[in-house]
């Protein structure tokens, strides 16, 4: 939570986004100001990261981590 949090104090500052709780969380500027970033903006940079990483993996796999370990705190299966 804390790095979320950090996240969105740069990205208020970077792309002059509002405070709207209800915002988009990963933005891009554009020419008419920011825009949400698209999925296929977002998968280009996942592979890029696992490009640089030792073990791979895909945007299913980080889904799929994710939801098992919410499902793992929460208790909701």
């Amino acid at each position: 939570m804390e790095d979320l949090e950090a996240y969105l104090e740069i990205r208020n500052e970077r792309y002059n986004a509002d405070g709207d709780p209800n915002a988009y969380v990963f933005i891009t500027k554009g020419k008419n100001g920011y825009t949400p970033l698209s999925n296929r903006a977002i998968q280009k940079k996942l592979l890029n990261i696992r490009n640089h990483m030792i073990k791979r993996m895909s945007p299913h796999k980080l889904r799929h981590t994710y939801a098992t370990n919410l499902a793992e705190q929460t208790g909701d299966w």
